[in-house]
């Protein structure tokens, strides 16, 4: 009994699959808080791109006539943004055309928020040619791994993604032009 007992201390034959099972729950737990991670920070880049492509169009006068201009930006936006789930609902939207035509007043449009934490709209106005327009707006991330979600966006797990653009509409009225 005593040599089966030996030769049993000097089997090392399980020992990978014990070591394995020791550090597969958190190397498989670090994995998917990279990926996730990576999603979202993503999600925040598509954001903001998909808000300047956007942008473009009220620059260009391209929405100032369109029958629904604020569904025509969420489309374009949500052209670009395409790792936000239902883009259309769950995007935050607003633009504001600066009364005084002047960059200096954009610190006075700071993003609003209700009591629940989520984004109130001062509307959707294009403005017209040469006016100063603020383009705002905002996705929340909502983390899937709990702990990370905890870890980086509080008790409810998300955190709140903004892309803000600051634009002058182009003189484009061609009027009298050939």
């Amino acid at each position: 009994m005593t040599k089966s007992f030996r030769n049993w201390r000097r089997e090392t034959g399980g020992a990978t699959a014990i070591e394995f099972s020791i550090v597969a729950i958190p190397f498989t737990f670090a994995i998917i808080a990279v990926i996730e991670v990576a999603l979202a920070y993503t999600t925040g880049f598509l954001l903001e791109g998909g808000t300047g492509a956007a942008s473009r169009m009220i620059r260009t006068c391209e929405l100032q006539d369109a029958a629904d201009a604020e569904a025509d930006f969420r489309a374009a936006l949500c052209s670009h943004a395409v790792t936000i789930p239902n883009c259309q609902d769950n995007v935050f939207v607003e633009t504001v055309a600066m009364p005084d035509d002047s960059f200096m007043s954009v610190s006075s449009y700071e993003p609003l928020f209700d009591e629940d934490g989520g984004m109130v709209s001062r509307g959707f106005a294009t403005g017209g040619v040469s006016d100063v327009v603020l383009v705002r707006t905002g996705y929340y991330y909502t983390f899937l791994t709990p702990v990370l979600g905890t870890a980086i966006g509080g008790p409810d797990a998300r955190v709140l993604f903004m892309s803000t653009n600051v634009l002058q509409v182009e003189p484009c009225d061609f009027e009298g032009q050939t």
